[in-house]
Formats: structure tokens, C-alpha cells, sequence
């Protein structure tokens, strides 16, 4: 498996908000089409005082220098297609593994031109799993799993579910067998280390 994909992938400290504004737009985009991603987080100076302590920042790790680093691919043009309002970002290891096609150190034997793999390609593989990020959304905003709110379905870190690590799972094909059910997880947290606006990572279950 890629290298990277050992790697935790950093991310800032989540936090559950009561009044943020909704993640989902009531009309999103049917079909995906291609675009660029242009989403820069802003950068942070190691010696600016922590938001959260006062003190001076010993050492920090953005997300802009993760993105930078290849850690953290950021799909945001395709998440707002889609009718998340969000910046969406995904880690290195989903990427490789679940949107790359052919995937990352797949075995070279397979022949990923087999009848039962046709028509794959990066754009198709990530919009299902952006598509099934905003499905796990709805579903989780849903009044039968608590939810006391009766607007649009809202971020994944909202009162009272107070959930902020979303399972997301869905059907991924590597290989000419059978489709693979994959679980990820959806994380809300602040966008970067300097600014606080939600964002949403997607990642593996052991990943933080």
C-alpha cells in the first residue's frame, strides 16, 4: 500500500456547534462534471499565538502544508456540485486507494481493462464517494436518529447528535470480482489551524 497511507493524517481539533449553517444545498447537481479545485487555505506562522492555550505554537502543521505535502487532496469544487456547501478534502490514503484508477500499488497482474471493470475513471470513483459522503449527511440528520431540528439537513458536527466522526460506506470495485464494501469516515473540524470555518475530511476508520 502507498506510504502515505500509513501516515496519520493531521487534522485540527473537531468541535460540535449548535448553530452552523446547513453543509447540504436542497439542489444539488445530478451528474458530476469536471472541474478544477481552487480551494487554498490560508497559511500559519509557527509563532503565532494558539487559539486555544494563548501561548506561542511550539510547532503547527496546516492543512495548507498538508495539501502541499500530498497528504490531503482538496475536492471541494466536486463536493459543492454535489450540494455540500463545505470544503471537502480527502487523505491521501482514500485517494489512492479508492479514487486513483488504476488504484495505487494495485498488483500489476490484474487487468484493469477486464469487461467487468470498464468505464471507471478518477471523476466517476470520486463523485460516488462525495455522493455517498452528502447521503450519509441526510441520513444522519434524519428525525429517527434524533435529530430535534426540522430545517435541511446540517453539518455532521451538530447538537444533539453530537457527532463529528460520520461512517460513510459504499461499494468500490478494484478488482474483476465482486465490488468491495469500503467504510470511511467523515470528520468535521475547522478548515485550517487559523481559521475556523467547517470542513469536512474524508478518511479511513484508523486515520484521525
Amino acid at each position: 500500500m502507498n506510504k502515505n497511507s500509513q501516515n496519520h493524517q493531521p487534522s485540527a481539533p473537531s468541535k460540535v456547534v449548535s448553530n452552523q449553517p446547513s453543509a447540504i444545498s436542497s439542489s444539488p447537481s445530478p451528474h458530476y462534471q469536471p472541474s478544477a479545485i481552487n480551494h487554498q487555505p490560508t497559511p500559519v506562522s509557527p509563532n503565532q499565538p494558539s487559539a486555544i492555550s494563548h501561548e506561542p505554537v511550539i510547532y503547527s502543521y496546516s492543512r495548507l502544508q498538508a495539501i502541499a505535502d500530498g497528504l490531503q487532496v482538496d475536492v471541494s469544487k466536486v463536493a459543492a456540485e454535489a450540494g455540500i456547501h463545505f470544503p471537502v478534502f480527502v487523505t491521501r490514503a482514500v485517494f489512492d486507494r479508492y479514487v486513483a484508477w488504476p488504484p495505487v500499488n494495485q498488483p500489476s497482474a490484474i487487468n484493469h481493462e477486464h469487461p467487468a471493470l470498464a468505464g471507471q475513471d478518477e471523476a466517476g470513483r470520486l463523485w460516488d464517494i462525495i455522493w455517498m459522503t452528502r447521503f450519509a449527511i441526510i441520513r444522519m440528520r434524519s428525525p429517527r436518529n434524533g435529530s430535534t431540528l426540522n430545517s435541511a439537513p446540517s453539518t455532521i458536527s451538530h447538537e444533539p447528535l453530537a457527532i463529528n466522526r460520520l461512517p460513510v460506506a459504499l461499494y468500490v470495485r478494484n478488482h474483476p470480482q465482486a465490488a468491495q464494501l469500503v467504510k470511511l469516515i467523515a470528520l468535521c473540524g475547522p478548515l485550517d489551524i487559523d481559521d475556523p470555518q467547517p470542513a469536512i475530511t474524508i478518511m479511513l476508520p484508523y486515520e484521525d
